[in-house]
């Protein structure tokens, strides 16, 4: 919580700013192998900047900092009313400048009415040295602006806090406490009597009250943590993002949520629009070739790359055949569905398309007549591997989907791609408020978070119902 941090190394010092930027810097420089060999420093390091800056700015900034120089320069028999006038700017200071700007805007205007040079005039420095000081004085009105400024990047912070390192995995939440009393999030007092499932499920509920969103269940994945409900995240373990890109599945609905008074079931209003039909095969994770040992160098990649390629081939048949002909062009929704965990809003991705299109036309080429000498794969993996480019994007996929999600296609042929635990059978829900659909299994009448899932098509509230009268009750145990 210092303004400005040192770290200290031995004899050697150096600004936590400096700091932050020099790893930074030293990713952005080192190529693919090595950023993802360090992710977790930049992570961590972007977690606790994040923190910091937006505890100072929370902190800071909500005051005029000019308030604590004057009270400290001044007597203490005058300091008593100047904190009374500065306690009335804090609650009246911006209506006294809107009164100061109309003053100035009508001086103006009605020396203009009269002809007279609107600048000369003895009344209108007075105004406007009052505006200027009243200016000064009076504290920014942005808390709120940062508080939901705050809330946006919170998420992706607490995505990264899941990859950190504690002795007791309370302390992923617990160590919180005292940064997030401080920029006005409520929180329990911790309490290491309590179970690991216990403290993550009040942290949940606190952070969903104080926000009045359900924007933080976009980390809770199945399997999620025994004895605790699947709508709860468990921070124990890595969240691996499937959305990036903006997305209004619910479009501009507001949450609408209640917990039982156990806080253990959480009911929200939404609909179920569809069902997962078929979940395609997975990709297998690829190690690094020149991991192994010299007797191993190679074929364990060879075949997981030739696996790959294979399934890859086949998701693209398979998209074709299950998707009804839905959509207009296959080579489009795959795009977006194969990176929707890539791209942020309005992001220029014109460069990666086109490394896409012949990644593309590569697995869906016809490789009949070299089938008589090796199979297809092989001559797809050989096509890649000519092309630095191209080799880059497909291993670049492979690693951002192998052991992390899954495509599928539903009863109403749309594509999409969602946590591993999809099944065939699960609910494609929406729930107001939320910006992605949500895959649910049924139990009995209540439904279990499976995952947030990206489908094409659905993304921008297609399928929301314009009539609420259709909306449900929803529970999620």
């Amino acid at each position: 919580m210092a303004r400005e941090p040192i770290v200290v190394c031995g004899e050697k010092m150096i600004g936590w700013g400096n700091l932050f930027k020099g790893v930074l810097s030293a990713v952005d420089l080192a190529d693919d192998k090595n950023g993802n060999a360090l992710s977790d420093i930049p992570n961590s390091i972007v977690v606790a900047e994040a923190l910091r800056l937006y505890h100072y700015i929370i902190t800071e900034w909500s005051e005029a900092p000019v308030r604590e120089w004057l009270l400290h320069r001044t007597s203490k028999e005058s300091s008593t009313v100047l904190k009374r006038f500065l306690d009335f700017l804090e609650v009246h200071g911006h209506t006294l400048l809107n009164f100061h700007y109309l003053v100035i805007a009508l001086t103006l205007l009605i020396r203009i009415y009269y002809g007279l040079a609107p600048l000369r005039s003895w009344i209108l420095p007075l105004p406007i040295l009052t505006c200027l000081a009243t200016m000064i004085l009076t504290p920014k009105s942005n808390h709120m602006d940062l508080s939901e400024s705050l809330w946006k990047k919170l998420v992706p912070m607490l995505r990264e806090i899941r990859t950190l390192q504690v002795t007791m995995e309370v302390d992923r939440v617990f160590a919180l406490y005292g940064v997030f009393q401080n920029v006005g999030i409520p929180l329990q007092k911790p309490d290491y009597g309590k179970s690991v499932s216990e403290a993550y499920c009040e942290f949940t509920c606190a952070m969903i009250k104080w926000q009045r969103s359900l924007d933080i269940l976009v980390g809770a994945v199945a399997p999620g943590l025994p004895d605790s409900p699947s709508w709860v995240p468990d921070w124990s373990t890595p969240y691996y993002p499937i959305i990036c890109n903006y997305s209004k599945a619910a479009k501009d609905s507001s949450p609408e949520y209640s917990f039982s008074d156990n806080d253990r079931k959480l009911i929200s209003a939404g609909v179920e629009v569809d069902e997962v039909k078929y979940c395609m095969e997975m990709l297998e994770e690829m190690s690094d070739p020149f991991d192994g040992g010299s007797t191993s160098l190679g074929t364990d990649f060879l075949s997981r790359s030739l696996h790959n390629i294979k399934v890859l081939a086949q998701w693209t048949s398979d998209m074709l055949r299950f998707s009804n002909h839905r959509y207009e062009s296959i080579s489009d929704v795959f795009f977006e569905t194969l990176n929707s965990d890539t791209f942020q809003e309005n992001k220029d991705k014109s460069h990666v398309r086109e490394i896409f299109e012949m990644w593309y036309s590569i697995l869906t080429a016809d490789c009949s007549e070299c089938s008589t000498i090796y199979p297809p794969e092989v001559a797809r993996i050989v096509a890649l591997s000519a092309n630095q480019p191209l080799n880059r994007y497909h291993n670049d996929r492979c690693q951002a989907i192998a052991g992390k999600r899954m495509f599928f296609v539903t009863s109403n042929g749309y594509i999409g791609t969602g946590p591993l635990s999809t099944g065939a059978g699960d609910k494609v829900a929406i729930l107001s408020g939320f910006a992605a659909p949500l895959i649910l299994r049924a139990i009995g009448p209540h439904r279990q978070v499976v995952g947030a899932a990206y489908i094409h098509g659905i993304m921008q509230g297609e399928a929301w119902p314009e009539d609420q009268a259709k909306l449900v009750k929803v529970t999620l145990i």
